[in-house]
């Protein structure tokens, strides 16, 4: 059988297979089987974990780098308008900003 299994190793690792073969081997394939249901879970278990982990700090992302957008594409320029309309200097930052607004 671990013959058969290890013909696909695209979807059986050496683990797996490794296992099959002691099951065969010892004669306790039952056994085998059971401790390979339960790696297979612990596998599964680690993947959603680490899924999990990964969500949060992307979306906090994605919120940051759409808030930074509309900042210096849409208010910025808006409030540019408003402060040369009122004839006040411009401070460095505010004109820092601009700057890389315009580069976007």
């Amino acid at each position: 059988m671990s013959e058969a299994f290890s013909k696909y190793p695209q979807f059986f690792d050496a683990v797996f297979i490794g296992m099959i073969a002691a099951g065969e081997k010892t004669g306790k394939l039952t056994l085998s089987y059971h401790q390979l249901s339960q790696h297979l879970k612990w596998l599964d278990e680690i993947q959603s974990q680490t899924l999990k982990a990964f969500r949060y700090p992307l979306i906090i992302t994605v919120v940051f780098i759409s808030m930074l957008f509309t900042l210096l594409v849409v208010l910025l320029p808006e409030i540019a308008k408003f402060m040369k309309m009122s004839s006040t200097p411009l401070p460095w930052s505010i004109k820092a900003l601009l700057a890389l607004s315009h580069f976007i």
